[in-house]
Order: structure tokens, then sequence, then C-alpha cells
């Protein structure tokens, strides 16, 4: 396991200059963003005041407070491994979100036998990471002990694991606002791949550079969905379940899973995966697997272009994964996209090769451009024009943020000093001096004297 800090950034920032914006249409702009873009639900903290004296921009700030970090944390958890068939690593970065959600797994022996079946998975939690963790750690073992995995019926055990675990997750998290995408790759000694996927993460295999996408993204946006959601007694608005939930397949949600007359993979939202099969080929280079954090910056067949230019630039798959993260992170996180937390795994199918011949394999094919041309330069995220149009109401968000923690504090310090003054009242009780009762809200010493 390696861990780098990568504090470079790979994005083109413009030089500083004075942009003329109209702030508060912008802001506006932001907000409706934000709330199409964000793939995640928001749970924004409470603070103890008067509602009446919360103006719109406080919510605002409140909400952007909960969100994101001053500074992005750019610190790269990264692992790597291999063995006859697989070279892999993966890595994840917390980004501008204030807490990490994204979780991985990777068994390259899921069996008994060495020629047996590997699992890859990548998982995307929202809410709080707990489901992303239970299934991370669950739902690989959940899998090798299900009778149809025994009899080769991969897809039906896929079903199967996904729905177990979810029914394991109900009695540990079934009231709480809190949920989990899964991502899974099954590849079996014979050389076919399972995926199986629920929600927005996605999986993609490179055939001689050509994307080619093993899974869907469950949104409301695909009328199948749509019509579960609705038929379901759910609606959608502004593309988002109840106008809350961005996808409509997860594990966890069981807010959306209420509905006693329907099965599963009926309800509103539901741990259901929809699986694909591939049979792998000698041009097939490597699979990718990541959370919407990555394909919220770049399309499928960028993802694929970055992995064969970088390894053709003579980098390790570690370096690789490092290096597209880095570049996916916003200079700002109010760009509406490459704010959220990143997660990004590369396969490689090594074919009999050893991980150096793979990558001389690809970086022969990808200079000689054998198969899909791909680009020589990077795409462009964020153009300079982009990054200098937004970099007033950065600064301004920015400079208004510590101001609103500072009245929060204030307002917070003020409650607390009103609940612990001490109350003093006379009455008269013979044989009592002094009764000080408990409080759960506040630590409040209420003395009462007595006359006697």
């Amino acid at each position: 396991m390696s861990r780098n800090a990568v504090t470079d950034s790979c994005f083109p920032v413009a030089d500083s200059g004075k942009a003329t914006v109209d702030s508060d249409e912008d802001m506006e702009d932001l907000n409706e963003d934000m709330e199409d873009s964000d793939e995640d639900m928001m749970d924004v903290d409470e603070v103890s005041r008067d509602p009446d004296e919360e103006t719109k921009d406080d919510k605002q700030l409140k909400r952007w407070r909960s969100i994101w970090l001053m500074t992005p944390n750019s610190e790269k958890l990264t692992i790597h491994g291999k063995n006859s068939r697989f070279c892999y690593a993966v890595t994840s970065m917390q980004g501008w979100r204030r807490t990490m959600e994204d979780k991985h797994a990777v068994q390259l022996h899921l069996g008994n036998n060495s020629r047996g079946s590997a699992f890859f998975a990548v998982f995307d939690g929202h809410g709080g990471n707990a489901v992303a963790e239970f299934a991370r750690a669950f739902l690989h073992q959940t899998l090798c002990e299900d009778e149809e995995y025994a009899r080769r019926a991969y897809p039906k055990a896929l079903r199967n694991a996904f729905l177990k675990v979810d029914a394991k997750l109900s009695g540990v998290y079934g009231d709480m606002a809190v949920g989990s995408t899964a991502n899974v790759a099954l590849v079996t000694g014979k050389g076919r791949i399972y995926l199986a996927n629920a929600g927005d993460s996605r999986a993609v295999l490179s055939n001689k550079g050509k994307a080619k996408t093993l899974s869907t993204d469950h949104k409301t946006s695909i009328p199948v969905e749509k019509a579960r959601v609705e038929a379901a007694d759910g609606y959608v608005w502004r593309g988002r379940v109840n106008n809350d939930l961005a996808m409509t397949r997860a594990l966890g949600d069981f807010r959306y899973k209420q509905n006693m007359n329907l099965p599963p993979e009926k309800q509103i939202v539901t741990a259901d995966p929809e699986v694909m099969e591939h049979e792998i080929t000698e041009e097939d280079e490597f699979l990718i697997l990541a959370c919407d954090g990555i394909w919220d910056c770049l399309e499928s067949q960028q993802v694929v272009d970055l992995v064969r230019l970088f390894v053709s630039q003579g980098k390790m798959l570690s370096k690789v994964c490092e290096d597209i993260c880095q570049y996916c992170l916003a200079p700002h996180p109010i760009m509406g996209r490459g704010s959220d937390n990143m997660t990004l795994m590369v396969v490689a199918l090594l074919h009999g090769r050893t991980p150096r011949e793979w990558s001389e394999w690809v970086t022969e094919r990808t200079v000689s451009r054998y198969g899909y041309d791909t680009p020589e330069m990077p795409p462009e995220i964020y153009s300079p024009a982009e990054v200098e149009r937004m970099r007033p109401i950065f600064e301004r968000v920015w400079h208004e943020i510590p101001a609103y923690e500072a009245k929060v504090r204030a307002s917070q310090s003020q409650t607390e000093d009103d609940a612990a003054s001490v109350l003093k009242i006379r009455i008269k009780i013979p044989g009592v001096n002094t009764l000080e009762p408990k409080s759960n809200d506040f630590k409040t010493r209420v003395q009462v004297h007595t006359i006697l």
C-alpha cells in the first residue's frame, strides 16, 4: 500500500484579474446547478438559533459550509496489487468534500482455486459512509456463500448477494437516511466479466482503446427507472427521486423501500442490480471502475484516453489513477463538478504478460494509433475563461463563510450563556433546601432556595 499526496495542480488556471459578472445572477444559477449536479444527499447541520434571524444568504452559506472544505484535501490513498491475470491500482481522494464517503474492495482470489474468480468493486456512499463500508466488508463474502455462486449461476448469485446485503442493512440502518451505490465486476477464471451495478457509479472497458460501457447509470432520466419509481407511488422532481435522491437504485435508503405490497425489485429505490456480461478478448486492455466524482468531469472515452496516454508516458498504474483524480479536481468547489469525492480503479488485463510487458503493449498500441486513435493531449475540463468567470463568486463565498461562522458561534455562545445562567426561585418547601433538576437540552442548573 502506498499513501501519496499530490499537491501540484493539473488544471489550467487563468492569470489573476478582474471579471465583470452579475454576482446575484451567478449565485442563483450556481444554486440551481448544484441542485441538479450534486449526486449526494446533503445533511445540513442544525444551528441553535432563531429561524427568523436566518437570512436567505445565511441558509445558503450554512449549506455550503456543511458540504465543502475551505481548501481541498488532495491527499490520495492508493493501493495496488497483482496476480498472474491482473494488475490493478485504485486511488481515493476526498477533495473539496468535508467527509469521505467512497469505498472500494478487491479480491484477486475470490474462491479457493487460484484460477478462480476475482472481485473488484467501488461504492459511493451518501448520507455518510456506513452503508458503503458495510458493502465493502460483506458483499463479496455474501456472494461466495450464495448457493447460486457454487452452481456458477453468476448473474443470479450477484442479484442474491446485493439483495441479501440490503436486507442485512435494513436491520441496522433502516431508520437512517443513508445509502450507497455499488458497482461490482466479477471476473471468472474462464475469462468472463459479470458487471453488477446499482446506482450511478460506472464500469468501462477499453477494447483497442475504444470505451465500452459495461453498466448503466441508474437515474430518473431512464424511462424504465422513472416508470418503476412512479409505479411504487414515488415521484420525480428536477431529476431526483422524491426531489431528494439523485439515483434510482442503491443499497440502503430504506425510506424508499417501505411498500410491503411490493417485492424489493419493485420499490421506489431498489438494490436489485442490473447485470451485464462480457467475454474478455485479446483486444481488451483494461477495465475501469469509478464513482461519479470522476464521471461528472470526464466522459467514458476520455477516461480511457487518459489511462492510455499516461501509460504511454511511462507512468505506473498507481500514478495514472492519482493523476486522473488530480486532473478532475476543481479549482473552486462551486464549478458544478470536480468537487465530489473521487475513486478510480484501473484493472489491467494481462493476457499472460507481466505488468511491464502489459505497459509496453499498451504503449505500442497507443503510439502506433492501433485501434482507437487516442488524443495526444488531455481534454480541457476547466477552461481559463470559466475559472476566471467563477473566481469572483468563489472569493465572495469564501470571504462570507468565516463571517457567517463567527455569527453562528456568537449566537450559540449567547444561547449557552442564557441556558447556563442560574435561575433562583424562592418558594416555601419545608425541610427542602436545594433542588437541582436535570435538563436534556442544556446543562442548566436551577437552584430552588427555600424560605424557612
